[in-house]
């Protein structure tokens, strides 16, 4: 571990304790130079927590712009999905709700612990991907799928940068983490982002760029094998901030590793 500790020259203030974080997270408005939202139920959602909405929401995905905003009303929306992931989005999106008690992404019974539910993946260096107010949950209470929300940076030259998620209730998967970033770059990333004031089981962050903030995260985890955060950073990175989280878990409650 060592001087990884605490990456880049961040005092210890940013791991633990009342220092002020130097990320500002915009609040979303609906009508943006980039139109109206797409709203998943002018695309066939039901929200009834029973029929399968997967494609409905999915081609409400695809009709959102680059750098759009996609309207989940209130509802619970039952997915399942195929292959490695229930939704893909490779350019940027705000995907925005109604609050997590009210507008709930319900992942299907028969979803796979190998199945992601959200995966973001730019093919190239993109900003502004923001997701709020919603909530992610297994069917009947139970942990299913892979990553809630997987975010993929491992294609040449990809990276995604202004990523905000906040105000999210994520309930534990069967085979991963609440957030997962995977970077097998030694640059781009995930960088100049700002997790706050969810309710969620792990945060795992690999190969993560410059000033990252996890601000006033509930984390709870009964795994034995996922640390509540589990974070490094590529070589010469830092800013990372720690700050004003609640954890509880079985394998460890923050792990800063070396970066590549």
């Amino acid at each position: 571990m060592g001087d990884s500790m605490i990456p880049g020259n961040a005092p210890a203030s940013s791991i633990y304790g009342n220092a002020s974080p130097t990320v500002a997270l915009p609040e979303y408005t609906p009508t943006t130079a980039f139109g109206l939202p797409v709203n998943i139920k002018a695309y066939g959602a039901t929200g009834d927590g029973t029929t399968d909405d997967t494609a409905a929401i999915a081609a409400a995905i695809a009709a959102v712009p680059y750098g759009g905003a996609l309207y989940i009303p209130t509802g619970v929306y039952k997915v399942v999905g195929s292959g490695a992931q229930i939704f893909t989005r490779t350019t940027p999106i705000t995907i925005y709700a109604d609050g997590p008690s009210n507008s709930v992404i319900l992942v299907g019974s028969t979803v796979p612990s190998t199945r992601d539910v959200f995966k973001f993946a730019p093919t190239a260096s993109a900003p502004g991907w923001i997701l709020r107010d919603f909530q992610i949950s297994g069917q009947a209470g139970a942990a299913l799928g892979q990553n809630a929300i997987y975010i993929d940076t491992t294609a040449s030259g990809a990276a995604a940068y202004n990523f905000y998620i906040e105000r999210m209730l994520i309930l534990p998967t069967a085979g991963g983490n609440s957030i997962r970033v995977t970077n097998t770059q030694s640059s781009g990333g995930v960088f100049n982002s700002t997790f706050r004031d969810n309710n969620l089981e792990s945060i795992y962050l690999s190969n993560v760029g410059d000033t990252i903030a996890l601000l006033n995260n509930s984390i709870n985890s009964t795994s034995s094998t996922n640390a509540g955060v589990f974070a490094y950073q590529v070589a010469g990175a830092g800013n990372l901030q720690i700050i004003g989280n609640n954890i509880g878990t079985l394998a460890g409650h923050i792990i800063i590793d070396a970066g590549v």
